[in-house]
């Protein structure tokens, strides 16, 4: 009884075990996927030919295995991915059903058309090629001379020579076919088969497929050879058709060897500050045609703004400012350095400087301006000395303590005139001097500091301090602040200078703003309003230390770029508009000297800067 029991109790366990082997094998077969996708059958319902089963479409991943059935029902053939139609299966039709490892459930194919003995008759008659067997060019089969009915199925076929047997072209499979690259001096040829019927036909084949047509014809370019300006490709006298293609290409300085010039392939190019000194040409290439063709260069590519330094011995500090005027006396350039604390000196013509009229005032190193009838300079120490025709002797001025701060004198930084007005300013304060030119009165304004101001030809005054700006209409007397916030809103974005300027049509003004980090900004027109930045500024990180409108152009002068290390290099840039700038290639500056200051009078700019250096621009 004993041993009964025990062995009752192995077997009890023996089918407790078994249940959770099956209650686990049964979850595991459970976790397969359904096997998704279509599976379907190429070849003809012939005796003799062969069935594949396509599985391109079927889901899920593993072994494949195949189970071809006649009529549904009846198991035929192997595990093949392939099945030859028999005799036994006429009358019927032919389907394959697949399963995957790894997956659950299987997927049968469409059953072909109704299987018939392989006496169908042959496909006779002719196809042939119509069209130019030329890269490019579509070849069609014409089969107006093929015998039999039912759907034409067409292949075209590549091969070495006229009599090789060709290979197949992938996806070739239409009644027409364009000639690619790859078939250049191949056969061509075309197999069709006809439903309803057996066997093929093959087309005579092509002659070597050609290249495309050698693109002829001539290119030239208009436009003028200079930085800033655009270069077009004429190709009027291009031969052959389709699409144009440009590749604009230059030498190195003085070179003659041509590079391709990156992302330079529309129909015109705007010529760079890099493409100075060098010659442009443009290649030309087209669609539906072999080759190129290549334009004639242009001549070496001229600076936008061809600037000399002067020769001169006035100046060896770094010169703050430069003013012109004298219009209705005699002509005359003056600027004022930080020699021997403050130096002044005059030019008759900007370009020689009169060593026997200079005249250092200490102080007087900041700024310099004219109304045509007198001369006013400024700097250090609340000092301001005027002059009747810009040449000594300088006079000191009472600015009625404009700039006094209990007794000792502020720095003045900046004056201007217009309107009947002079303007002053510096180390936070305004004076205005009105009409009767007797009496400089200080004017409460809305910015904390004053380092420059301006006029414009709208009667407007613009004051600017740091990170701000403030504008009057009335002369000076009142002032409301200028949101700029949205442009300059870093701690280091100081705004260093403003212009005024006319775009497009004598309606169309605007202010621009200048200054750190190489930051310009421009307000909508006849507006101060929502001021946005300019993209693409030219100045890098470098500091834009002054900016002029004249003769229907901007430019702006300043350092290339800074770091926490200083200054460094100098730039001169241009615009039209304001707000798309070109750099000058050659500066007439050396690398390290930066550019201060810049004026214009009689189609001639004037720019100074460091180590008393001047250079001048011939405005064309």
């Amino acid at each position: 009884m004993k041993n009964k029991k025990f062995w009752l109790g192995i077997l009890a366990i023996m089918l407790i075990f078994g249940i959770m082997v099956v209650g686990c094998d049964g979850e595991e077969e459970e976790d397969n996927p359904a096997l998704t996708g279509t599976v379907s059958i190429t070849g003809n319902a012939i005796v003799g030919q062969t069935l594949t089963a396509n599985t391109t479409n079927l889901g899920g991943s593993g072994t494949i295995s195949y189970q071809w059935r006649r009529s549904g029902t009846t198991n035929i053939g192997t595990n093949s991915s392939t099945y030859e139609v028999q005799a036994a299966d006429i009358d019927s039709t032919i389907t394959v059903t697949v399963t995957r490892s790894g997956n659950s459930g299987s997927v049968t194919s469409e059953a072909t058309a109704v299987v018939v003995s392989d006496t169908l008759p042959a496909l006779t008659g002719s196809v042939s090629i119509t069209g130019n067997a030329m890269v490019g060019q579509t070849l069609t089969a014409n089969t107006d001379s093929l015998e039999g009915s039912g759907t034409i199925f067409y292949q075209w076929k590549s091969g070495s020579s006229s009599t090789a047997t060709g290979t197949d072209i992938i996806d070739a499979d239409e009644s027409s076919y364009t000639l690619v690259d790859a078939d250049e001096g191949k056969y061509i040829t075309v197999t069709v088969t006809r439903s309803g019927n057996s066997g093929s036909v093959t087309s005579p084949s092509t002659s070597a497929v050609a290249p495309y047509p050698l693109l002829t014809g001539t290119v030239s370019i208009t436009g003028t050879a200079k930085v800033g300006q655009t270069l077009t490709a004429n190709t009027d006298s291009l031969e052959g058709s389709g699409t144009i293609f440009y590749q604009w290409r230059r030498t190195s300085v003085g070179g003659s060897s041509f590079t391709d010039i990156t992302e330079a392939n529309e129909e015109t190019y705007l010529i760079k500050t890099d493409d100075f000194g060098r010659l442009i040409n443009v290649v030309v290439t087209r669609s539906e045609n072999s080759g190129n063709v290549t334009s004639p260069s242009t001549s070496t590519v001229a600076d936008v703004m061809v600037w000399t330094q002067v020769s001169q011995s006035v100046f060896s500090s770094r010169i703050n400012s430069i003013a012109v005027g004298g219009y209705s006396v005699n002509k005359r350039w003056v600027a004022v350095s930080e020699d021997s604390g403050g130096r002044i000196a005059s030019s008759t013509d900007g370009l020689t400087w009169d060593v026997e009229d200079y005249v250092n005032l200490s102080g007087i190193n900041r700024s310099v301006a004219t109304n045509d009838s007198i001369w006013y300079a400024v700097g250090s120490n609340g000092r301001m000395f005027s002059s009747p025709n810009g040449q000594a002797p300088w006079a000191i001025v009472n600015l009625n303590n404009v700039f006094d701060n209990y007794g000792s004198q502020l720095t003045i930084n900046d004056i201007a005139y217009g309107n009947g007005s002079w303007i002053v300013v510096g180390s936070g304060r305004v004076g205005v001097l009105g009409w009767d030119f007797d009496t400089w009165t200080q004017v409460t304004h809305p910015l904390m500091t004053t380092t420059d101001v301006y006029y414009n030809l709208a009667a407007e005054w613009m004051i600017v301090g740091g990170r701000n700006m403030a504008i009057s209409n009335t002369q000076g007397a009142t002032w409301s602040s200028v949101d700029v916030s949205g442009v300059f809103g870093g701690n280091t974005d100081t705004i260093q200078t403003v212009a005024y300027g006319v775009y497009g049509t004598g309606t169309n003004r605007r202010w621009i703003a200048a200054g750190n980090n190489g930051k310009m900004a421009v307000s909508p027109i006849l507006s101060t309003e929502e001021w946005t930045l300019i993209p693409n500024s030219p100045f890098g990180t470098g500091t834009i230390r002054a900016l002029v409108y004249a003769n229907n152009k901007w430019v702006a002068v300043g350092s290339e770029s800074s770091n926490a290390f200083g200054e460094s290099g100098n730039r001169i840039a241009i615009s039209t508009d304001g707000i798309n700038w070109t750099s000058v290639a050659n500066t007439g500056f050396a690398n390290n000297q930066q550019i201060y200051a810049i004026a214009y009078a009689d189609g001639k700019w004037i720019a100074v800067g460091d180590g008393g250096r001047i250079a001048y621009a011939i405005d064309d």
